[in-house]
């Protein structure tokens, strides 16, 4: 009997752990960011000092520069990512 009951609390406890913590990540939202640089050079998209929080007053008209990204972590999103992959992840592009 107490083998059963300690079983059934110790599955009862992961199971509050578990939505605990399913629940905290939920929680958790994205923001929108938009594009102010003025560099198109290789590796600028990607740089975190070019984008801004927020949707900004609109997207360019000339060039092919990114306009908004929405994520939950700005910095883990354009890690690594060449111009291509950023304007691929990119929304609102004119």
């Amino acid at each position: 009997m107490k083998t059963f009951l300690k079983k059934n609390l110790i599955a009862v406890f992961a199971l509050v752990v578990g939505i605990g913590t399913m629940s905290f990540k939920m929680i958790h939202s994205s923001s929108e960011y938009h594009y102010v640089g003025n560099d198109a050079g290789d590796g600028a998209f990607a740089e975190e000092g070019n984008w801004e929080p927020g949707a900004g007053e609109g997207c360019r008209d000339e060039g092919d520069f990114p306009c908004t990204i929405v994520t939950d972590d700005l910095a883990t999103t354009l890690a690594g990512k060449t111009n291509p992959q950023v304007l691929n992840i990119s929304s609102k592009r004119d």
